[in-house]
C-alpha cells in the first residue's frame, strides 16, 4: 500500500507560483496548504529602475495630456497612454522595459536610459497617437524629435532606426543595418489575410502561416519543426488575430519557436533565420500585449502591412 506521508529535511521548502488571474479557479485544499504572497515586477526593482520607471510614467502622461489641462490628467480626456502605446500594460510595460534596457546598457547614464527607452515605446505608438502628441504637455523641441524618428527615420547612438510605413520597408532598412536581431513581433491594424509573402518576397523567402488553422499543438510543433529543420526559407511568419485567439496559444507558439531556434542556433551557429509573429488587432479594441519588453522579441508598430500609393510620412512631409 502507499504511504500518503512523505518525509522530507527539516529544510525542505516548497514555492508554487501561480498566476493572480488563475486564483479563483484553483484547487482549494492546495492553496490552504501554502502561506501566500504576492509578487508583481514592481518588487524586483532597485531604486534606480524605479527612479527611471517614474520618469517614464510621467512622460507618457504628459504625451497623452492635451496643452491647457493644467496638472497631467489622461483621464480627463478619452486619449490615453494605450491609444498612444499599443498593447500598453500600466502594470508592466514601463518596468519590464527599464529592466531590459538597463541590463542590454549596464555602461550608460541615466539620461541615455531614458532615451532609449522612449525610443522603444516610440516604436510601438500608432501613427494618429503619434499626431495627437504634438498637442500635448511635452516639450515641443522633444515632440518634434519624437515626430521626426517615427515618420522620418531620424537616428542618433541612443536611437535605433524605425519604419512604421509597411512591412517591406521594415524590414528594407532592416537588412541594410548591421543589427543580431532575428525575432519581430509586429502590432498591425491590416487584415489577418493579407498576403504577407507577397510583401516580403523582394527580401525572404518565407513561411506563412496563420495561428488560428492549427488544431492542435502537435501540427502547430510540426509545422515549426519543418521551418528550422527542413526548409530553405529564411522568414517564418505567424499570424495571429487576436480578437479570435487565445492569449495562451499565442505564447505557447512563441515557446515552441524559441525551443526549434536556440535548438538551430547550436548546431547552425553561423546561419541566420529570422522569425515574425504579427498581432492582428482592431483600432476599437482595448488591446493589452502578451508580451512585455523582457520577451526577447523586437517590438514594433507597423499599422498597414502593405505598401500604399502614398504613405503617411510622404503626406507629412
Amino acid at each position: 500500500y502507499a504511504n500518503p506521508m512523505l518525509y522530507v529535511h527539516k529544510n525542505f521548502r516548497c514555492i508554487l507560483v501561480l498566476d493572480e488571474k488563475k486564483l479563483a479557479t484553483a484547487d482549494p485544499p492546495l492553496l490552504n496548504r501554502f502561506e501566500k504572497q504576492r509578487i508583481t515586477i514592481d518588487d524586483t526593482l532597485t531604486e534606480n529602475h524605479q527612479k527611471i520607471v517614474k520618469i517614464l510614467r510621467t512622460w507618457t502622461q504628459q504625451m497623452v495630456s492635451s496643452v491647457g489641462t493644467g496638472n497631467i490628467n489622461a483621464a480627463r480626456t478619452s486619449f490615453t497612454q494605450k491609444d498612444l502605446f499599443i498593447g500598453f500594460d500600466e502594470n508592466e510595460t514601463l518596468q519590464s522595459l527599464v529592466i531590459d534596457i538597463m541590463t542590454k546598457f549596464p555602461d550608460d547614464n541615466e539620461e541615455a536610459i531614458v532615451k532609449r527607452c522612449k525610443a522603444a515605446l516610440i516604436d510601438i505608438a500608432s501613427s494618429d497617437g503619434i499626431i495627437r502628441a504634438t498637442k500635448s504637455n511635452v516639450d515641443p523641441g522633444e515632440i518634434n524629435l519624437w515626430n521626426n524618428v517615427y515618420f522620418r527615420n531620424v537616428t542618433d547612438e541612443h536611437i535605433p532606426r524605425q519604419n512604421h510605413d509597411c512591412l517591406s520597408t521594415f524590414f528594407g532598412h532592416l537588412a541594410f543595418e548591421d543589427t543580431e536581431i532575428t525575432r519581430f513581433i509586429i502590432n498591425t491594424f491590416s487584415n489577418i489575410n493579407t498576403d504577407v509573402s507577397e510583401c516580403l518576397k523582394d527580401f525572404f523567402k518565407c513561411q506563412v502561416d496563420k495561428l488560428s488553422t492549427f488544431k492542435t499543438e502537435a501540427q502547430l510543433q510540426n509545422r515549426i519543426k519543418r521551418f528550422w529543420e527542413e526548409s530553405d526559407e529564411l522568414m517564418l511568419v505567424l499570424q495571429c488575430d487576436v480578437t479570435t485567439v487565445n492569449d495562451g496559444c499565442i505564447k505557447l507558439a512563441k515557446f515552441i519557436i524559441e525551443q526549434f531556434q536556440n535548438e538551430f542556433l547550436r548546431k547552425n551557429p553561423n546561419k541566420t533565420k529570422y522569425v515574425c509573429i504579427i498581432l492582428h488587432i482592431q483600432r476599437d479594441q482595448n488591446y493589452m500585449s502578451s508580451f512585455n519588453f523582457m520577451c526577447g522579441w523586437k517590438q514594433v508598430t507597423i499599422e498597414t502591412l502593405t505598401p500604399q500609393e502614398k504613405h503617411l510620412s510622404t503626406i507629412l512631409n
